[in-house]
């Protein structure tokens, strides 16, 4: 049941993806929406986004919503190049934060963003959807240890004029989307990662990038598995963009139509399907608005968001390296782990 309380929510970026969580949270009792922010060059969104939404009001300072005392929850939805100072703003002021994937693009902007985090360990949830599909939440409460693991993202290529391409800004499909693969990869496993290699077709024409990347992963607890990330077109139903499977002690499961489909065997060999719904854009809301009423921080925490954008930069520099890569939080983050234990707020899978 969906506590009733109002939470005050700010957006901060109101392009497409902003819109799609609007629609979501327009859907959600509670949910009220008192502000929003865009880039002084484009407060036209702002602007038509203000109307759409029914917020108090739109601003060309962000700071005025960081201080504003009615808004206690944020949305973070511009390019991932222009997050640390609305992170950092809203954080220092006790907002809760939800981000969308990818947090951020490069390794050195994880690093600022963690510190950030750590100085200021606000409720923050990250923008991972498939994750609250009702599918995935099935799966997670199944008795299956698997052996082998596998997933991909398969899409077409954007316009070269999106500004996702743009290696400074989107991180091109790889980064930008290649990071679902390697989170449902991580939750299918049921572990951390290890170790990586892999093997890369990168190119970029005049900032934009273009790239298929293929890599394997060994995680703590021994389990394989691989991802696939291409942007060379979309696989035909009922495969779909997003794909996994998942085997070991000779049963398997397969998961696609966007993660709405799943087929499976047991070890008798006795085949099952059913189907859910994509709703994982509804109820990663519902679920960090709950955690906003109630204190938590539980769903899709900071080291979620972070830990799949390292695993791709990981198996990146593998391919490029042409060899095995170790694979460890603290190090790719230049953190020790007592840094980590000094702040409680921080849950991994």
């Amino acid at each position: 049941m969906i506590c009733q309380k109002n939470i005050n929510i700010a957006f901060l970026g109101c392009g497409g993806i902003a819109n799609a969580h609007l629609n979501e949270l327009q859907k959600i009792p509670g949910a009220v929406i008192k502000a929003c922010w865009n880039r002084p060059e484009e407060f036209h969104l702002a602007e038509s986004f203000k109307e759409k939404s029914g917020a108090a009001y739109c601003t060309k300072d962000y700071l005025k919503i960081a201080e504003d005392p009615e808004v206690d929850a944020v949305y973070i939805c511009t390019m991932q190049n222009d997050r640390a100072r609305l992170f950092e703003s809203c954080a220092a002021a006790g907002k809760a934060i939800f981000m969308e994937k990818p947090l951020a693009l490069r390794r050195e902007d994880f690093q600022d963003i963690a510190r950030i985090y750590r100085q200021y360990p606000v409720i923050f949830q990250s923008g991972y959807k498939l994750r609250f599909n009702s599918l995935m939440e099935y799966i997670a409460g199944q008795e299956f240890k698997p052996e082998a693991v596998y997933c991909h993202v398969a899409d077409g290529a954007w316009a070269d004029n999106h500004p996702a391409t743009d290696n400074n800004i989107g991180g091109g499909h790889i980064l930008s989307q290649g990071v679902y693969a390697a989170e449902t990869l991580r939750l299918l496993a049921k572990s951390v990662p290890t170790a990586v290699n892999a093997m890369l077709n990168y190119s970029d024409s005049n900032g934009k990038i273009h790239g298929t990347l293929t890599a394997n992963y060994r995680f703590q607890n021994n389990v394989i598995g691989s991802i696939m990330i291409t942007d060379a077109g979309v696989a035909p139903a009922p495969v779909s963009k997003f794909y996994a499977e998942a085997s070991g002690q000779q049963q398997s499961m397969i998961i696609l139509d966007r993660f709405t489909g799943l087929v499976s065997i047991d070890a008798a060999g006795n085949r099952r399907e059913a189907h859910f719904q994509e709703d994982g854009f509804y109820r990663q809301s519902v679920a960090f608005l709950d955690n906003v009423r109630n204190g938590n921080n539980t769903g899709c925490s900071f080291l979620d968001g972070i830990y799949p954008s390292m695993m791709i930069h990981l198996a990146m520099e593998a391919a490029i390296a042409q060899r095995t890569l170790s694979i460890d939080l603290n190090t790719w983050l230049q953190f020790s782990s007592s840094m980590w234990e000094k702040s409680p707020m921080f849950v991994e899978v």
